[in-house]
């Protein structure tokens, strides 16, 4: 203890005898005394409560998760104790033996710096490794290998699977560091890193320490057990200083004028004291309040969010740091620890949609300890001001929502697997198995799953197997991840390594020019044919969208009083408990908290009253937990209550099914957590009570819900490539089975779909119906504002094709079989008369007179069946017929008139004389033995191959309603 007294006193003598002292000095005593040196050359008086405890847990041989606010130092709370370990091991020989991963690259350039100024004195080398490092740098490191190696997890994957020459350097890790892990926990990137981490112990055949930093988290023992993994290491949480110092106002706008969005803006400005960030919800709100600072006469700003450049984020970020931009507008890109300098303000446009994330944002005003952070949440009406505040109430208390854990994600596990064999190895399945099953979002894998997703990839040609339960890499692996992106379904071979996802685009297209791109999750959840949008300042009218190309064609209108709002995905998931507390503040008052503002309550008690008042006035109670209100506004029926987004989506797409199958497709529902409403004319939530009942089928329900959602469509585009699809996914495949079941443990994870239909069954929420009154509730009127949410039956037309191979159906036989509405099902047939690929043709039953529908490559087959063989043999009662054709819709009639003994010859004339492919129209008029005609019968879209089946028809059905044989 004296000589490390001795060495930080001359380190400090010419300022101060000691640099710290007290426990401080204690902890600091425990380091090498080169980092005790370091901490005083770096001018430290204290260590922070983080770096307290976790150098202490760190020396000690611990994993832990150490979680403490931005500005807490937790890099060096990791940092110090592995160096000093370091220091004390001596020469580690060559190799990797600290690994730090951060979720974010644009982090890494900040933390290289950051870390060099330690580890570079001491004689270790700093290297790091993402997409945007330059070559040169990257093949440094094959000759120099880094002792301390900065990454991203899919940098990780890719030197895991694919750099056969580095890989073996990670043999010497003996420290992995996980930074922002509130980030990564949970998600698929979160699922890949702990397979990553166990393949790395696999590889090294090392217990590696983990260290694991975080902000404050709902969860904090389920989120150091997520990346602990297989370790048997202890287990140690570091709670280091709790929430900063954090002061709230929220400022609302006047609504009632219909511009709450430029009113909005301008207290935005009004409330800059730069250096400021803006937070949004999205990317399109972003642009949308630069545009509107912008005209407003502020400068010096800049957005930053997912679709601007690399390149140009890093200059933004540097020119905040500098002063020469003053105000960046902001989406979730700049939550992370990103090095921006010292903000003064955050100005949140609209509340977020939890807790964590109103936490997290604010914590980057004030960023060093004992500052004050300043966030201010501007509203757009009385329900974003109560939203804020009831997020405000719950962290006060001390609530943040739990973090939602993927179980075992099978896209995640298949391209993990093939991760293995990617350069060309032959692996024994039962070591993937093994070393996979020690990842906990795997620990439950069982064999035959894992055995049932190799089958998957082996039958689409990703796998082969070489030996008896030995799988190499298959020749089908580059049709599905290619270098060159020769084809629309396939992917580039970079993006195999990563599960970054962004949204799918529509190129909306007026004849041959691209208009504009809209998200796909805007197109499937509320666009269809017939919509009116608005692109690039002009109202267009929807014609065409093709899933497959994803194209839209549109044609101009001057039509807008249809206009469909335009929608921008990335919104916010918004937590059961804000919607839980938003109901109670306005059942039982708000308690202002110390962290609101003054000013902030008149506010919130004006916005009180807006929406109580209705309840009150009404006699009508509070919607609540074990309270439900459903409201009848005649076309519409809104039904109040405190799902959250989650089971409020749920409920929503079963109203949409049960809808949709009564009543056809133009139904629509609107999803907020507050509550949802049914656009049906003669379906409502009573209809869904009593198709469900008690729940104890719901799932069975919810299966067949998601069939007919955008939403299975969405996630089965996203996880198809890593099982080896391209194009169609049948959907007795193990990729259908696990998009449904990926979307329902996401909608249930903040509530048991089975426990809440019991809950309403027994009693437990009273569902109280309010009746059509003069005006609906402020609620409801918000509920209408929000976009309908409509049914998207994915590949229907494929659902049809296979249902009618090798058969002839009626519409009500088809309707009937894959319960879909007879509307729909005509509606689509007819499409499908000009479908290539699906392409069908109609013909007359002629013993019940209906229309059948039928493939038209099996029309041969049928007209020889013996159940449809009468449809196409003629009797003889006609000498002639005349077959009248049109080309197009507004063409003349071109007429033939040919021998009804000698039918196959005179067809086979009429397709000599006719060009086209397909025939718009062909009416058949027989004509008898005295030349005149009797009823004629007309078909539509016919292929020239079926033109003699289709008179055949004709001719056989009018022999048979004019005779009465």
């Amino acid at each position: 203890m004296a000589t490390l007294l001795r060495i930080i006193a001359s380190a400090s003598e010419d300022s101060e005898s000691e640099c710290m002292g007290g426990e401080d000095l204690e902890v600091v005593s425990q380091l090498h005394p080169e980092i005790s040196r370091m901490i005083c050359e770096r001018g430290w008086r204290s260590l922070t409560p983080v770096q307290r405890m976790a150098i202490l847990r760190i020396l000690a041989g611990d994993n832990i998760l150490a979680m403490a606010p931005t500005g807490h130092g937790k890099t060096e709370a990791a940092l110090l104790p592995i160096l000093s370990l370091m220091l004390r091991e001596g020469d580690g020989g060559k190799g990797v033996r600290v690994l730090y991963i951060t979720p974010l690259r644009a982090l890494i350039n900040d933390l290289t710096v950051r870390i060099e100024w330690w580890a570079s004195r001491l004689g270790f080398k700093v290297g790091r490794k993402h997409g945007d490092v330059p070559q040169v740098e990257r093949m440094r490191r094959h000759r120099e290998i880094p002792d301390i190696l900065i990454t991203t997890p899919e940098s990780l994957e890719i030197d895991l699977d694919w750099s056969v020459k580095f890989r073996k350097h990670y043999s010497t890790v003996s420290w992995v560091i996980i930074d922002e892990v509130h980030e990564l926990v949970g998600t698929k990137r979160g699922a890949q890193l702990a397979v990553l981490l166990e393949r790395l112990s696999h590889i090294s055949g090392r217990d590696f320490q983990r260290i694991m930093l975080s902000a404050t988290v709902g969860d904090p023992e389920g989120v150091a057990r997520y990346f602990a993994g297989s370790s048997g290491r202890g287990l140690s949480i570091v709670r280091g200083g709790g929430y900063k110092d954090i002061r709230f106002s929220i400022r609302s706008v006047d609504d009632s004028s219909g511009d709450a969005i430029e009113k909005a803006i301008k207290e935005v400005a009004r409330s800059i004291e730069p250096p400021t960030l803006i937070f949004t919800n999205s990317r399109y709100v972003a642009e949308r309040i630069y545009e509107g600072l912008e005209k407003i006469g502020l400068g010096k700003m800049a957005v930053h969010h997912s679709s601007v450049s690399h390149e140009l984020r890093e200059n933004i970020e540097r020119s905040l740091r500098s002063g020469d931009i003053e105000v960046v507008i902001a989406t979730k890109t700049l939550e992370l620890g990103i090095d921006i300098g010292c903000i003064n303000k955050v100005i949140m446009f609209r509340p977020p949609g939890q807790v964590s994330s109103l936490v997290q944002r604010t914590g980057r005003s004030g960023h060093s300890v004992g500052e004050v952070s300043r966030g201010v949440i501007v509203a757009l009406d009385g329900v974003d001001v109560v939203t804020a505040a009831s997020m405000i109430s719950l962290l006060s208390e001390g609530y943040l929502e739990r973090p939602y854990m993927l179980e075992k994600p099978l896209d995640v596990l298949a391209r993990e697997i093939v991760g293995w064999v990617l350069r060309g190895d032959s692996v024994a399945l039962d070591v993937i198995y093994r070393v996979i099953k020690r990842a906990y979002p795997y620990r439950d894998l069982e064999w035959g799953l894992f055995a049932e997703v190799v089958s998957e990839l082996v039958r689409n040609g990703v796998l082969e197997y070489s030996g008896n339960n030995v799988v190499k890499l298959g020749r089908g692996f580059f049709n599905v991840w290619r270098f060159d992106q020769r084809w629309k379904t396939s992917r580039m071979f970079t993006e195999f390594f990563t599960f970054i996802s962004e949204n799918a685009m529509f190129a909306v297209r007026a004849g041959d020019r691209v208009v504009g791109y809209l998200d796909d999750q805007y197109v499937f959840r509320i666009l269809r044919v017939g919509d009116v949008i608005r692109i690039g300042g002009r109202p267009w009218r929807i014609s065409r969208i093709d899933e497959d190309s994803m194209t839209i064609d549109v044609t101009q209108t001057d039509e807008s009083e249809s206009l469909i709002p335009l929608w921008k995905g990335e919104a916010p998931t918004r937590s059961r408990s804000v919607a839980e507390r938003f109901y109670e503040i306005i059942a039982n008052g708000f308690k202002p908290p110390s962290i609101l503002d003054e000013d902030s309550v008149d506010d919130i008690s004006r916005s009180l009253e807006e929406l109580r008042s209705w309840f009150s006035r009404n006699r009508i109670p509070v919607p609540s937990r074990d309270t439900m209100l459903v409201e009848d506004l005649g076309d519409e029926e809104v039904i109040l209550y405190p799902f959250g987004d989650k089971l409020a989506e749920a409920i929503g797409y079963l109203l949409l099914y049960i809808a949709s199958k009564r009543e056809g497709m133009d139904v629509g529902v609107r999803i907020t957590p507050y509550g949802i409403s049914i656009k049906a004319r003669g379906t409502g939530f009573r209809d869904l009570l009593s198709e469900i009942g008690s729940g104890d089928d719901v799932e069975e329900y919810m299966f067949e819900a998601l069939r007919r959602s955008p939403r299975l469509s969405i996630k089965i585009k996203e996880i198809q490539h890593s099982f080896g699809y391209l194009g169609r996914v049948p959907e007795e495949s193990i990729v259908y089975r696990e998009a449904v079941r990926q979307i329902m443990e996401d909608l249930e994870s903040e509530g048991d779909l089975e426990t809440f239909f019991k809950a309403i069954a027994s009693g437990g929420i009273r569902v109280i119906r309010v009746p059509r009154s003069g005006s609906p509730s402020p609620l409801s009127r918000k509920i209408l504002s929000t976009p309908h949410i409509r049914p998207w039956l994915k590949d229907a037309s494929y659902l049809i094709a296979k249902l009618l191979k090798g058969f002839a159906m009626t519409v009500t036989e088809i309707s009937e079989a894959l319960e879909l509405p007879e509307k729909f099902v005509e509606s689509k047939l007819k499409e499908m008369r000009k479908n290539k690929q699906y392409r069908v043709v109609q013909f007359k039953d002629v013993d019940t007179g209906e229309w059948r529908w039928a493939l038209a490559e099996d029309l041969e087959t049928l007209s020889r069946s013996p159940e449809f063989q009468a449809c196409f043999i003629p009797r003889g009662i006609y000498d002639h017929v005349e077959c009248s054709l049109k080309y197009d819709h507004s063409s003349a009639q071109v007429k033939f008139v040919i021998k009804t003994n000698d039918l196959e010859e005179g067809v086979k004339r009429i397709i000599e004389n006719t060009s086209a492919d397909e025939i718009y129209e062909v009416r058949v008029t027989p004509i008898n033995v005295l030349g005149s005609k009797d009823a004629s019968i007309a078909y539509y879209n016919i292929p020239r191959e079926a033109l003699q089946y289709i008179i055949r028809n004709a001719l056989a059905y009018i022999e048979k309603t004019s005779s009465g044989y």
